[in-house]
């Protein structure tokens, strides 16, 4: 087989398979390399016919209703959430946890339930990926939202509350809070284990501090990443585990007002969708 017949003969017998764009670039490197051939070129849009959305929707909709699951949702600061698409697609975990508010952070629009307030933000989990340009909309909607009554309660998610939506949430703690990005990184995944964003949102993050607080860019080892010790892999294991493990932390934001600049309010990358 070539590298694009394994992938189809694969995609054939698991429809959600879709290795992304590097994965796919070092399996035409080691075809080539076997057969001792020049390597081919592979295309660097979806490639397949189905799209990421198409997919990941052929996974959740093959889920039955009455799959007896365990909301995938932790409390991060009072009122704000992170979760997997799971859990935010799901009416009852919602209205057992008071969500009025859901910020998805998806390259597919997902369905939320109707009764709240949703916000998508369109971003892919990659490298090249810009979710710096989005952090001060997410930031300014997470704010106002929890300010504007005492009742709200907003959950950020994106597919498995890992990368996308635990940057936003640790965006909105450098924002809020005085804490450094490790700090905020280091907050968030002591409330949620799983949490490791890759290592260029985790870059991004560092400028988005440096530039809410004017200061210079602090750069972090790129191996691995969260500065934790713990793989993707051991996140993982961690989530479907023992979950009761994790270390609460204090997080404290008296010094808000002082220490972080005033966060943009206004945007044109949020996709509201108002239906409460």
């Amino acid at each position: 087989m070539t590298a694009p017949q394994a992938l189809a003969a694969v995609k054939a017998k698991r429809a959600v398979v879709n290795p992304n764009y590097g994965f796919q670039r070092q399996l035409h490197k080691y075809a080539a390399r076997c057969r001792g051939e020049p390597e081919a070129s592979v295309d660097q849009g979806t490639g397949s016919e189905l799209t990421i959305a198409e997919r990941i929707r052929l996974l959740t909709d093959s889920v039955p209703q009455d799959f007896e699951r365990k909301a995938n949702a932790d409390e991060i600061v009072p009122r704000l959430y992170l979760s997997d698409l799971f859990t935010a697609r799901s009416e009852a975990d919602l209205e057992r946890l008071g969500i009025t508010h859901v910020l998805s952070v998806l390259d597919f629009h997902p369905v939320i339930p109707p009764h709240v307030v949703a916000v998508h933000i369109p971003l892919a989990d990659r490298s090249d990926a810009n979710i710096l340009e989005h952090l001060d909309a997410t930031t300014t909607f997470i704010r106002d939202a929890l300010a504007a009554a005492p009742q709200n309660r907003v959950l950020v998610h994106c597919l498995m509350g890992i990368s996308r939506s635990a940057t936003v949430v640790c965006a909105y703690l450098v924002a809020t809070t005085n804490m450094s990005p490790a700090q905020a990184l280091a907050a968030v995944q002591a409330k949620r284990a799983v949490v490791n964003p890759n290592y260029s949102f985790q870059r991004q993050l560092r400028k988005y501090s440096a530039r809410c607080c004017g200061e210079p860019e602090v750069l972090a080892d790129p191996g691995t990443g969260s500065g934790s010790g713990s793989t993707v892999a051991e996140r993982i294991r961690l989530l479907s585990g023992d979950e009761d493990a994790t270390v609460s932390v204090a997080i404290t934001s008296s010094t808000s007002a002082s220490t972080r600049s005033t966060v943009a309010s206004t945007s044109t990358d949020l996709v509201v969708d108002s239906r409460a």
